[in-house]
C-alpha cells in the first residue's frame, strides 16, 4: 500500500497534457450532452448560484422527437468548471466536449448587462471550438430587460412569511413537478419564438420548427457563428420558465448534434476519411504513411468510432452500438490499440445503458453530525452482510433484461463481457504513457459497474491498477485522488484501505514540502471520516472493554493526529475532547486482555498532563454535554469513566431510628383467606427482558442526608486529584453535596486496596428517585459518568429507591440519677441507652426528653413499654404519656419530656439454689430455720392446720422457750461459728445482682409522611441492675400466746456495707415495730396475726 502511494506521489511523464481525471464520471456519461454553467459578478452571491445550478442540473433527461417523429431521450449533463485540456480530447470521445455555456449573473441595469455579455463571450470563445450555443441567464430585470423594481407586498415581512400564490407561482408550482421526469419537446424554440421574456443578440440566428434532412447543412452552416440568447428573470424564485428554457436550449444542442451525427454518417462511404487523433497523437503525423494500407484502416475505424460516439448521445443506442463493434473490427487488425480501447470503452457504455438504465452518477453524500461515522457508514454497504448499492429496482432481474436485450440490440455486451471488454480496454490504455487519465477514468467506470454486479473482489483489482497509474497532478489533484480512493474503497466494503488512503490525504493538506498553504480545516475533516476504517469510535459508550476492536496502535496514533490538528486550528474545546477519549482509550486498552501497551508510564503521565494543560487553557470552562462545531458536526461527550474506576457502588440506608416504616392501621390488615392455584397461565407469561435498573428495598426520606458508599482505585501510575464527586438524579429534586479524594499512583493492581468515597445527598421532593452515575472534575475536566458506562458489568443502567415525604425528627435523651447514659449511633435501632444501678427496695426517677429537631410537626406518637422479663419488668419500669398526648402537635423545636418510674423491686429472700451459703449452716440443721426453698419445721406444719392446744400459759412458756433456745443457737453461732463470719463477709459475691431490661419504643409521625401513612420508630433501652440490700436466710413461724396471733421468726442478712434501719408493718390494727440497726446478721421475731400475709421493709 505504501508502495502504491509513492507511486502516486513520484514524478510524472512530462508529456501527458492532459488535467486531472474526473473521478465521479460513470459509463451514462457517454450518452449525455456536456454543459457548463458559470456564476458571472460579484453581485449574485455564492448562495443563489447554487441555488440555480441545484435546479438545473436537476434536469439531466429530455424527451425530444427527431425529424422522423420518434422520441429520443437525451441526457444532459451539468458542470460548473471544465479544463481545457480535457475538452481538447474531443475528438477521441464526444462525451468530453463541452457543447453548451449558460453563465448566470445579477445585474440592475444595461451596463451591467453588456459587463456580464463580455465576460460571456471570452468563456465562449475559450470553448469556441466544440461549443454548439450559448446564453446568458441574468437575475433582477424583467423578462424584456427592463429594469425589475420590487413592489411593497414583496418588501413585507409578514408577506415573506405568509405568501400568497399568484397566477405565475401557480404556474411554476406546476412546472416544478416535472423536474423529476423527462419532457417531451419538438424543435427547439430560439429568440423570436420566447417573446418578451427574451432577446436574442443575433436575430437572424434562428431554427424552423420542423427541420428535415433537406436543411441540415442550412443549420450546420449557422452553427458556426455560435449563436447566443439571453435570458431574464426578475428574481430566483420568479424563474418559472427556467425548465422551459433549458428544454429549448437542449434542444438546440440535439439538433446540432443530430445534424454532425449525419454529417458523420455520411462521411464513413467516402474514399478518404479525415485521420482523427488523440492531443498527444499529433507530434507523430510528421513522417506517418498517409496512403498506407493500414492508415486508411485507421482513419476508417477512428471515424466509426467517433460517429458511435455522436450516435450514443443522440439517443441511439442500436446503431451505437453497430458502429463501435465495426470500428473494433477495423481498429484490431491495425494495432490501433487506443482508439480500440476507446471502441470497447463505447461498446461497454451502451451495454451498460441497457442493462442497468438506473445506474446513474452518484449524488453528493449528505453527511450528518455524527463523528462515530455511523451516518456516513450506514449508507454504504456493510462488507459482512453483502449489501451493495443497488440501483436496479428489486423486479428486474439482469440476466433476463440481458436476454431481452440481446434480441433487440445483437451487440450488446452481457453482465460479464462487460467487465471482459473493461479489461481489455485498460490494458491498451495502458501501453500509451500519456492515456493514464483516460485509463483512470475507464478503471472508475468499471468499479462502479462491479458494485453494481456485487463483485468486490474484481473491483478491488481495478482499484488497485488506479493506484499505480502515475499521472501529471498537482498538490489539490492529488488530495483529490486519495479522496476519491478512499470512497471507493468505502462503497467496496474496504474499510481499513478507505481510511488509509484518506489519513494520507489529510496528511497533504499539511504537508511541508507543498505549494500548498496548509489547510488545517480539510485535514481534520479528512482526518475524522478516517475514524470508522480503524474501528474507532469517538463515542466512548461503542469501546469495547473486554478485548480490543480494531487495531490499538492506529486508533492512538489517529487520535493524537486529531488532538494535534485540533490545536492548529485554534479549537481548544475540540482538542480537550479528542485528548480526553484518547486518555479513555489508554485505560481501557489497560484492562483489556491481550493488548500491548501502546505507550509507557510516562508517556501516559505526559498525556495526562497535556490535558489538564489544555483545560486551564480553555477560557471556558468546557460543557461535559456534546461539542458542535461551525459545520453541524456533534462530538460525543467523552467521560472519563476510568479515572478513578469504580469497584463499588452501594447506596446506604437511613439509620434504623430514622428509616421510614408504613403505618398500617388494625381495620386495614387484611386477614383474608390464602387461595392457591395450581394453574399457569403460560400464555400470559410476560418474556423475560434485560434488566435496566436496581430497585431497593429500602425508602429514603424528604429532607434527610442520605449517603452512597463509592469504592474507587486509581488506575494510572500518576498521582490523581478528583474533586467535585457528587451524584447524578432523575426524575426528583435532588441536591448533592461535594466530595474531594486524592488517588495514590497504582504500582501494583493485584495489592491496590481500593479507596471508599462517601456521596452524599438531601431529595427535597418525594417519589421514585432514580441514581444514573456521579459527577466529578478530574485533569481539569467536569465529566459526568453514567453507571452503564462505569460499571458496564453491572447491568443496569441506574439505581432507583423511593423517597417518601418528609417525616418529623425527635432528638431523645434519657436523664438518670447517677448519669449512666449511654449513646448509640444512628444505624442501630437504639437511640439511647441508660443503666441505673439499685439496691432492692430502693425506688428512683428517669426524665425522658424528646425535642422536635425537624421543619415537620409531630402529630401522631405512641410510647410502648416493652419488657424482657413481664413477671420482674412489670414490677420495675412504669411510664404514663397521656400528658405527652394532651400535648400534641409538637411544633418544630418543641421540647417535651415524660417520667419513667424504676423502682428496684424483691422478695428479699436468698436463692434456694445457693449451695455455698446452705453448705455454711449444714453443721447445725436442729438449730437452724429451713430455707425457702425447703419446707418448714414439722411443728410449723402442724400449727399451721390444727392450732395449739392447751392453756395460754403453757403456750406462752412454750413460746418463749423455744424462742430463747432458737435465739440462743443462732446467738452461739454469730458468736462462735467461723464459718458463718466467711459467709457474712462474702455474702455479697455469693447473692448475684439481678438485672432487668426494657425497652421504650417510641413511634412518631407528622407532617407530610403522616397523610401519606408513614412513621419512624426509635427505642430507649432501660437496664436496672438490682443490688442485693436485706437478705432473709432463713423463717419459721411459731404460734404465739393467743390462737389469732404467731410469731413470724426472721434471719435477716445485710449485704450492704451500709447500716440501715429495719422497720415492718402490718396491715392488721395490731402492730409490732422493732427499730434494730443491721449489721451482718439479725434474728427479727415479730408478733403478726395467722390472717396477715402482707410485709414490707
Amino acid at each position: 500500500m505504501r508502495s502504491a502511494v509513492s507511486a502516486i506521489l513520484s514524478a510524472p511523464a512530462p508529456e501527458s497534457n492532459m488535467s486531472h481525471p474526473d473521478y465521479r464520471q460513470t459509463a451514462h456519461d457517454h450518452a449525455a450532452l456536456l454543459i457548463m454553467v458559470r456564476h458571472l459578478g460579484s453581485k449574485l452571491n455564492t448562495r443563489n448560484f447554487s441555488r440555480l445550478y441545484e435546479r438545473i442540473s436537476k434536469q439531466n433527461s429530455f424527451r425530444i422527437k427527431d425529424s422522423s417523429g420518434s422520441v429520443r431521450t437525451i441526457s444532459a449533463r451539468f458542470i460548473k468548471s471544465y479544463p481545457i485540456e480535457n475538452n481538447e480530447w474531443g475528438d477521441f470521445q464526444t462525451h468530453r466536449r463541452v457543447l453548451g455555456l449558460i453563465c448566470v449573473g445579477e445585474c440592475t441595469n444595461t451596463q451591467e448587462v453588456s459587463e456580464l455579455s463580455k465576460i460571456h463571450e471570452s468563456l465562449r470563445s475559450k470553448f469556441s471550438g466544440t461549443l454548439y450555443d450559448s446564453c446568458c441567464l441574468f437575475l433582477g430585470l424583467q423578462h424584456d430587460g427592463t429594469p425589475y423594481v420590487m413592489s411593497a407586498v414583496e418588501h413585507s415581512p409578514k408577506e415573506k412569511q405568509q405568501p400568497v400564490l399568484s397566477k405565475d407561482q401557480e404556474n411554476s408550482s406546476m412546472s416544478s413537478k416535472t423536474h423529476s421526469t423527462p419532457t417531451e419537446s419538438y424543435l427547439p424554440s430560439c429568440s423570436d419564438a420566447e417573446g418578451p421574456r427574451s432577446s436574442s443578440i443575433s436575430d437572424h440566428d434562428s431554427f424552423d420548427e420542423t427541420p428535415t434532412a433537406m436543411n441540415i447543412s442550412n443549420i450546420a452552416s449557422k452553427v458556426v457563428s455560435h449563436p447566443s440568447r439571453t435570458l431574464y428573470y426578475p428574481s430566483l424564485d420568479k424563474c418559472v420558465t427556467l425548465e422551459t428554457d433549458l428544454q429549448d436550449f437542449v434542444s438546440s444542442l440535439f439538433w446540432v448534434l443530430e445534424s454532425k451525427r449525419l454529417v458523420s454518417i455520411g462521411n464513413i462511404d467516402k474514399e478518404k476519411q479525415p485521420f482523427l487523433c488523440a492531443p498527444f497523437e499529433r507530434k507523430d503525423l510528421i513522417g506517418m504513411d498517409l496512403e498506407s494500407r493500414t492508415h486508411r484502416k485507421r482513419c476508417i475505424g477512428r471515424w466509426r468510432k467517433q460517429v458511435g460516439d455522436l450516435s450514443l448521445q443522440s439517443g441511439l443506442i442500436a446503431e451505437a452500438l453497430e458502429h463501435y463493434q465495426a470500428a473494433a473490427d477495423v481498429l484490431r487488425p491495425a494495432n490501433d490499440w487506443l482508439w480500440l480501447a476507446g471502441a470497447f470503452e463505447g461498446l461497454c457504455a451502451a451495454s451498460i445503458t441497457l442493462l442497468y438504465p438506473h445506474l446513474r452518477r452518484p449524488t453528493a453524500i449528505q453527511r450528518n453530525g455524527s463523528l462515530t461515522g455511523e451516518g456516513f457508514n450506514g449508507r454504504i454497504r456493510s462488507n459482512s452482510s453483502g449489501a451493495g448499492v443497488r440501483s436496479l429496482p428489486p423486479d428486474i432481474d439482469t440476466h433476463q433484461h440481458f436476454l431481452k436485450n440481446r434480441l433487440k440490440f445483437k451487440h450488446a455486451l452481457g453482465p460479464d463481457e462487460v467487465i471482459e471488454k473493461y479489461h481489455e480496454a485498460v490494458v491498451h490504455y495502458s501501453k500509451y504513457r500519456n492515456a493514464g487519465v483516460i485509463e483512470t477514468e475507464a478503471s472508475i467506470k468499471a468499479v462502479h459497474v462491479l458494485i453494481e454486479q456485487r463483485k468486490y473482489l474484481s473491483a478491488a483489482e481495478f482499484l488497485q491498477n488506479v493506484v499505480f497509474i502515475n499521472l501529471h497532478l498537482s498538490d489539490e489533484e492529488k488530495i483529490q485522488r486519495f479522496t476519491a480512493l478512499s470512497e471507493l474503497y468505502n462503497q467496496l466494503g474496504f474499510k481499513r484501505k478507505s481510511s488509509f488512503f484518506r489519513r494520507v490525504s489529510a496528511m497533504r493538506c499539511v504537508a511541508p514540502m507543498t505549494t500548498l498553504q496548509p489547510n488545517w480545516t480539510l485535514c481534520y475533516q479528512l482526518l475524522f471520516e478516517s475514524i470508522g476504517g480503524f474501528k474507532l469510535s469517538l463515542d466512548p459508550g461503542v469501546l469495547s472493554y473486554e478485548h480490543a476492536n480494531g487495531w490499538p496502535a492506529l486508533q492512538v496514533q489517529i487520535l493524537q493526529e486529531l488532538t494535534g490538528t485540533a490545536r492548529r486550528l485554534g479549537n481548544v474545546p475540540l482538542a480537550i475532547r479528542h485528548a480526553s477519549l484518547l486518555v479513555h482509550l489508554l485505560l481501557i486498552q489497560q484492562q483489556q486482555a491481550g493488548t500491548a501497551a501502546i505507550l509507557s508510564n510516562q508517556e501516559q503521565a505526559e498525556m495526562a498532563k497535556q490535558l489538564e494543560q489544555l483545560s486551564q487553557r480553555s477560557e471556558t470552562p468546557l460543557h461535559p454535554g456534546p461539542l458542535a462545531l461551525e459545520n453541524g458536526t456533534i462530538i460525543p461527550p467523552v467521560s472519563l469513566t476510568l479515572l478513578p474506576k469504580i469497584v463499588s457502588f452501594k447506596l446506604q440506608p437511613p439509620g434504623a431510628v430514622l428509616a421510614a416504616q408504613r403505618l398500617v392501621p388494625e381495620d386495614e390488615i387484611n386477614n383474608g383467606p390464602f387461595l392457591f392455584t395450581p394453574i399457569q397461565f403460560g400464555s400470559f407469561r410476560k418474556q423475560p427482558t434485560r434488566k435496566t435498573q436496581v430497585e431497593m428495598d429500602f425508602q429514603w426520606v424528604e429532607g434527610d442526608r442520605c449517603e452512597v458508599i463509592m469504592l474507587v482505585i486509581n488506575p494510572s501510575a500518576y498521582e490523581l486529584r478528583v474533586s467535585n464527586i457528587q451524584l447524578l438524579t432523575e426524575d426528583v429534586e435532588f441536591e448533592p453535596e461535594t466530595t474531594s479524594v486524592i488517588l495514590p499512583p497504582t504500582l501494583d493492581p493485584k495489592t491496590t486496596a481500593p479507596t471508599p468515597v462517601i456521596l452524599s445527598g438531601i431529595p427535597r421532593k418525594p417519589g421514585l428517585l432514580k441514581i444514573v452515575g456521579y459527577s466529578m472534575t478530574v485533569l481539569g475536566l467536569k465529566n459526568h459518568c453514567k453507571l452503564k458506562s462505569a460499571m458496564p458489568l453491572m447491568g443496569s443502567s441506574f439505581f432507583s429507591i423511593h423517597v417518601v415525604p418528609a417525616l418529623p425528627r425527635l432528638s431523645v435523651q434519657i436523664a438518670t440519677p447517677n448519669h449512666n447514659l449511654i449513646t448509640t449511633s444512628e444505624s442501630q435501632s437504639v437511640s439511647a441507652a441508660s443503666s441505673v444501678q439499685l439496691y432492692a427496695g430502693q425506688g428512683t426517677e428517669c426524665n425522658l426528653s424528646l425535642v422536635n429537631t425537624s421543619e415537620a410537626s409531630v402529630e401522631s406518637f405512641d410510647l410502648e413499654l416493652v419488657h424482657a422479663n413481664r413477671l420482674s419488668s412489670n414490677q420495675v419500669f412504669s411510664v404514663s404519656i397521656d400528658n405527652l398526648k394532651a400535648q400534641l402537635p409538637w411544633q418544630p423545636g418543641t421540647a417535651v419530656s415524660v417520667t419513667v418510674y424504676v423502682q428496684g423491686a424483691s422478695d428479699f429472700l436468698m436463692p434456694a439454689m445457693n449451695d455455698c451459703l446452705t453448705n455454711l449452716h449444714s453443721a447445725d440443721d436442729s438449730a437452724s430455720l429451713p430455707s425457702l426453698s425447703g419446707p418448714p419445721s414439722i411443728f410449723s406444719r402442724l400449727s399451721s392446720h390444727t392450732g395449739v392446744t392447751g392453756s395460754p400459759r403453757n403456750k406462752a412458756k412454750r413460746a418463749e422457750s423455744l424462742v430463747s433456745v432458737r435465739s440462743g443457737a443462732s446467738s452461739v453461732r454469730s458468736g462462735g461459728s467461723s464459718n458463718l463470719r466467711v459467709a457474712e463477709c462474702h455474702s455479697n459475691s455469693h447473692v448475684a445482682p439481678r438485672t432487668v431490661a426494657a425497652l421504650l419504643k417510641l413511634q412518631y409521625s407528622g407532617g407530610p409522611g403522616y397523610t401519606a401513612g408513614f412513621c419512624r420508630s426509635t427505642s430507649v433501652a432501660l437496664t436496672v441492675e438490682i443490688l442485693p440490700s436485706v437478705i432473709i436466710t432463713k423463717w419459721d413461724v411459731l404460734p404465739a400466746e393467743t390462737p389469732s396471733h404467731c410469731y413470724l421468726v426472721l434471719d435477716i442478712l445485710n449485704a450492704t456495707q451500709h447500716v440501715f434501719l429495719h422497720w415492718q408493718k402490718w396491715n392488721s390494727s395490731t402492730a409490732v415495730a422493732n427499730t434494730l440497726l443491721l449489721k451482718h446478721k439479725t434474728r427479727v421475731v415479730s408478733l403478726c396475726r395467722w390472717n396477715d400475709a402482707l410485709w414490707s421493709n
